[in-house]
Formats: C-alpha cells, sequence, structure tokens
C-alpha cells in the first residue's frame, strides 16, 4: 500500500501605522518584494535548468552514473542506477514508461482517452469510448474482449467479457459506487462520508476502513486483520509520510511544481526522481534513480 504523493509558505507584509517612518518602510517593502521576486524567478531558472539536463539525459534503464541531486538545496551524490523512465506528452498524459521489466506506449484521442497500449514483448491493447468519455469496449491481440453499459446519467452499471465474466453495479443517488456483484456471486460493499469519500469497503470476510482529515486527504486505512497505515500531507497536500503498523515508514519530498523528487524509507532504502517539463508546466520527462551500493 505504498503511495508516493513542500511546504507552502505565506508572506505578510505589516505596514507601520508611525508616519515619521512610512518611508522607511516603503523603502524596505520595496527591498523585501525584489528579493521574493529574485527568489521565484530563481526558482523559474533552477526548473528550466532541470528540464534541458532531464531532456538531455542519454542513460538507459539499468545504466550506472555517478551523478548529482539537489533536494530542495541538499546536495547528494554518488553513483547511482537508472531504474525507470516516463515520458508525457503536453496534456499530462503518460504516453513512454521504460522500467526494468518492459517498455510500454500508450495513445490517447483527441479528449485524451487512452485508445491504444503496447508492451516491447508484444502485447497489446485497443480501447473504445462513447462520447461522454466512458469506456464501453476494450479488446487485445490474444482475442479477449470487455463491454461496459452505464445508466443515463453516466454511471457504470454493467461489464461483461469474453470469458464469460460478469458484474453487476450500483450506486446511491450521490452517484457513489455502493454495491458490485460478478456472477460468481463475489459482493463488494462501500460506504460514505457525507463529502462522498470512501470510509468503508467489504468483500466475503475482507473489511476495511477509511478516515479523512477536514482538507479530505486520506489520512488512516485499517484492515480487519490488524494492519493499519497513517500519512501526512504538507500544506500543499502533497504526501511526505505514510506509517504502517509493521513499522515501515517512507518519506518523500517534492518540487516547486509539487512532483515527487525524493523519496527514503525507515531502513535508508533511497530513490530520487528528476523531472522535466513543457512549456506550459505540465510534467514532460521523470528519470527514477536508485543509488548503488
Amino acid at each position: 500500500m505504498k503511495k508516493r504523493f513542500l511546504l507552502g509558505f505565506f508572506c505578510c507584509l505589516f505596514a507601520l501605522l508611525i508616519t515619521s517612518a512610512c518611508k522607511k518602510e516603503a523603502a524596505n517593502n520595496a527591498q523585501e518584494s525584489s528579493e521574493i521576486v529574485k527568489e521565484q524567478t530563481d526558482a523559474a531558472v533552477d526548473l528550466d535548468a532541470q528540464t534541458d539536463a532531464v531532456d538531455e539525459q542519454t542513460a538507459a534503464v539499468g545504466e550506472e552514473v555517478n551523478k548529482e541531486f539537489n533536494i530542495n538545496g541538499k546536495i547528494m551524490s554518488g553513483w547511482a542506477v537508472c531504474a525507470g523512465i516516463e515520458e508525457y506528452d503536453n496534456r499530462g498524459n503518460l504516453i513512454y514508461e521504460n522500467g526494468a521489466e518492459d517498455e510500454i506506449w500508450y495513445e490517447y484521442d483527441d479528449n485524451g482517452n487512452l485508445t491504444h497500449t503496447k508492451y516491447k514483448y508484444g502485447y497489446e491493447i485497443w480501447r473504445k469510448y462513447d462520447n461522454a468519455g466512458n469506456i464501453i469496449y476494450e479488446n487485445d491481440n490474444s482475442g479477449k474482449e470487455t463491454w461496459w453499459e452505464y445508466d443515463s446519467i453516466e454511471n457504470k452499471t454493467y461489464q461483461k467479457d469474453s470469458d464469460g465474466l460478469e458484474f453487476w453495479f450500483e450506486r446511491d443517488s450521490n452517484g457513489n459506487l455502493i454495491y458490485e456483484k460478478d456472477n460468481s456471486g463475489k459482493e463488494t460493499f462501500y460506504g460514505y462520508d457525507d463529502r462522498g469519500n470512501k470510509t468503508y469497503r467489504k468483500t466475503g470476510d475482507y473489511e476495511e476502513w477509511y478516515e479523512y482529515n477536514s482538507k479530505g486527504e486520506l489520512i488512516h486505512e485499517k484492515i480487519n486483520n490488524g494492519y493499519e497505515k497513517w500519512n501526512e500531507y504538507d500544506g500543499a497536500g502533497n504526501l511526505i509520510c505514510e506509517k504502517d503498523s509493521d513499522e515501515n515508514e517512507n518519506r518523500y519530498e517534492y518540487d516547486g511544481k509539487g512532483n515527487l523528487i525524493y523519496g527514503i524509507s525507515a531502513y535508508g532504502s533511497e530513490w530520487w526522481q528528476e523531472n522535466s517539463y513543457h512549456p506550459n508546466g505540465r510534467l514532460k520527462k521523470v528519470v527514477t534513480w536508485y543509488p548503488v551500493n
């Protein structure tokens, strides 16, 4: 249950009420504003420089390189192995993925719906959608097919595939999925709070509960086998720490755009992520590194 997700800061300038100090205060404010603009400009330049560096990155997955990483001002260096590469189009869609085991390519329609997935080893999947963007059909090059049906307000009600598996879905008046059943008799029940956050799930003897903070961020998960997990977030809503009842702990850091750049476990295992961006600010390329032990 590991999920991967910078502290925001607020600047307040207080004007003095003493008339004789107005000119001095105005000068100080002007200087502080200039410094803030400089910091923001420097940050933008840093991201642009990182974008160029990552785009020029030629390391292949599995290759070891002596690298230096700047994690929000903390310099880390040493030998690292390239563990993965992801590329995105300027709409934010993942179009390429290269990991330790496979390469995957993704294609989308003009509405951003995933229409084609192709794996290096030859497996392919195609998808079709209705006018509302709901997936209605999927087939792969092994011959398997899957169909979906929806009600008049676009809620999924039924799914079946060419292997004979069928699913039925029910929702409450708010559109929340509350019940699903397949043709083997397997049933799953869901519960929600008044904000629409899922708080409960039950499938057979398996039960899970979810808790949220006032911002709607998931902070606690509990399973009826005794396992629990807790999440912490920064002011921008980024997941910065997750702990579980097995004494696992992971901490994360993010760049100025809120994208992951660093992670470390309670056991000292680390990884780094180098991000580059399109001119519109959307993520363009991600290169993941692990230290060479």
